[in-house]
C-alpha cells in the first residue's frame, strides 16, 4: 500500500543540516534543490519547496544572464549563490525568468524558475554527455 504525502513533488520533507536552515535559504541535497519554507535547527524536519519562481541575487559571469538562460547554484560563492557559470562545484537548478538581462560582470536581482527535477553538477552533465565536445 502506498500513502501519498503531497499531491506533487513541489514540497518535500528534509532534515536540516549542521547549522540548521532559515526560511528562504537555498538548500541542495544531492539531486534535490529547493528553498526552506521555515526555520529549522540542525537535525529537525522541515519542508523544502522545490518548485516556483524565486527572487534571488544572480551574478552574470562572462556573459549577460537573459530570459531562459541556465542558472547554477553554488552555496559558497562570494557575491551570489546563483550565476550562469557552470563550474565543477555548481549545480544546474533552473532558468532565468527575468525580462531584462543582468549585464556581464554584475550582480543583480534575478528571477529563478525551478521545478522538481534531477539536478546534476556541471561536471556530471559534461561526463553524461560524453565529454565537453559532445
Amino acid at each position: 500500500m502506498q500513502n501519498k504525502v503531497y499531491q506533487s513533488s513541489q514540497r518535500v520533507y528534509a532534515i536540516a543540516p549542521a547549522g540548521g536552515v532559515k526560511g528562504g535559504d537555498a538548500v541542495r541535497y544531492g539531486g534535490i534543490f529547493g528553498f526552506a519554507v521555515t526555520d529549522a535547527a540542525a537535525g529537525e524536519q522541515y519542508t523544502l519547496d522545490c518548485e516556483g519562481q524565486w527572487g534571488v541575487k544572480m551574478e552574470a559571469v562572462g556573459a549577460p544572464i537573459s530570459f531562459g538562460d541556465a542558472v547554477y547554484f553554488e552555496a559558497n560563492r562570494a557575491d551570489a549563490q546563483f550565476s550562469n557559470e557552470a563550474t565543477a562545484g555548481a549545480t544546474l537548478v533552473g532558468y532565468s525568468t527575468r525580462f531584462t538581462p543582468i549585464a556581464a560582470g554584475e550582480v543583480g536581482d534575478g528571477l529563478l524558475c525551478i521545478s522538481p527535477m534531477p539536478r546534476t553538477t556541471a561536471a556530471e552533465a559534461i561526463e553524461n554527455a560524453g565529454g565537453a565536445d559532445a
